[in-house]
């Protein structure tokens, strides 16, 4: 705009247009589908998910184990993500028995059915954590749908430390799938903030060289008659010295 000119209203025009755009598509997707996102994968869970069950189930496969080099080993496959999830769910001093199945207080749990349900009912430190957590493969003994539950004989805890699925369930797929999808949308973010980014250096670089280019032809037509004017000076003797300066203008 302060250049002029039909080439650099366009192109301003343009990198405006491309700021707003991105800018829309940024708020679009990873704010509002993104947002859209998260509610859906978390009521999702709310309705299938159940820590009680959880609590139940790996607790009743943690007791099958008969010495404690198994039960050592059951914890480092299947208990790894224990103490985190013990943390989204109790603020201290309720965490500290919490990651140990055997000195854990069952009775600190919520015994609703569902997620939705302990979460009406009981106050948890960070619900976002938990949601995280609750989808992982180690807990996918929560989910209402749970088939092919995986007995102590199954998992083969022996020196080799082969993890083994804990059950099955089509629930727990649709969810990683719904939580994949917000990570997606949320990642966009990176691509329209580098094109925002991008589209600040291209205008700043086309501004500042269209400004340079428009204020340097203005110099030269404010100076360009002096390139005209052609000055001689001298020396000389007429009655005494005298110096003298003689200009010629060409037209």
């Amino acid at each position: 705009m302060y250049v002029g000119g039909t080439s650099n209203y366009i192109r301003g025009g343009l990198y405006l247009a491309t700021e707003a755009t991105l800018g829309g598509l940024w708020y679009h997707y990873s704010v509002t589908l993104y947002d859209k996102q998260v509610k859906k994968y978390e009521s999702f869970a709310r309705a299938h998910y159940s820590l009680s069950k959880y609590e139940t189930n790996i607790y009743s496969l943690y007791k099958q184990i008969p010495d404690s080099t198994k039960r050592s080993n059951f914890q480092t496959l299947y208990l790894v993500d224990r103490e985190s999830y013990c943390a989204a769910l109790f603020q201290d001093p309720q965490y500290a028995s919490c990651p140990s199945l055997t000195n854990v207080d069952r009775g600190q749990y919520a015994t609703d059915s569902t997620l939705g349900g302990t979460l009406q009912s009981v106050t948890v430190w960070n619900e976002t954590a938990l949601y995280r957590i609750v989808g992982t493969d180690n807990f996918i003994q929560g989910w209402d749908d749970l088939d092919s539950m995986s007995t102590y004989a199954d998992l083969e805890l022996g020196d080799s430390l082969i993890w083994h699925r804990l059950g099955t369930s089509e629930n727990s797929l649709a969810y990683a799938n719904m939580r994949e999808r917000a990570n997606k949308l949320a990642g966009y973010q990176a691509y329209f903030l580098g094109g925002l980014l991008l589209n600040h250096i291209v205008s700043a670089v086309d501004a500042t060289w269209s400004a340079y280019a428009h204020n340097r032809s203005l110099y030269e037509e404010k100076v360009s008659w002096l390139d005209r004017v052609h000055l001689q000076s001298g020396f000389q003797w007429n009655n005494g010295p005298a110096s003298q300066i003689i200009a010629n203008v060409e037209f």
